[in-house]
């Protein structure tokens, strides 16, 4: 019986998916033998060794039928176009480098300073009747 959902998607939150899962994963352990008392007590919720224990039963049910299902040649899926994540600090940062103008380090106090002056310089021209 195959997974609800299309043939490139699972709707994991599906129930049966859910029950499918944990079937293939009993079925993957084999000769694992859960102890149903430690999962009752994990589960909480009041549930019993016995109830655990019957909940199991259709688990191990339904491992059995995916195991005849599954062949042994059988090959898992890979999704086609699928592509490694690039780790986030995997080159070192580079400080950037500001070229100067006209190979002349200019520093923001000079370029005040070269404003103020031409400020000067067009008053002084002003004043002396120089002015175009």
């Amino acid at each position: 019986m195959p997974c609800k959902g299309t043939s490139t998607t699972i709707n994991w939150s599906d129930e049966e998916n859910q029950r499918r899962l944990l079937a293939a994963m009993y079925a993957a352990c084999t000769g694992a033998k859960p102890n149903n008392k430690d999962i009752a007590k994990f589960f909480g919720k009041n549930a019993t060794e016995s109830a655990i224990n019957n909940q199991m039963r259709k688990v191990k049910a339904q491992a059995k039928q995916l195991e005849s299902e599954t062949s042994d040649d059988y090959e898992v899926p890979v999704r086609q176009g699928a592509s490694k994540r690039k780790a986030k600090n995997d080159e070192t940062p580079v400080a950037k480098v500001v070229k100067p103008i006209a190979n002349v380090l200019v520093t923001p106090s000079q370029t005040m300073k070269d404003k103020c002056e031409e400020k000067f310089e067009d008053a002084a021209e002003y004043e002396s009747g120089d002015a175009e």
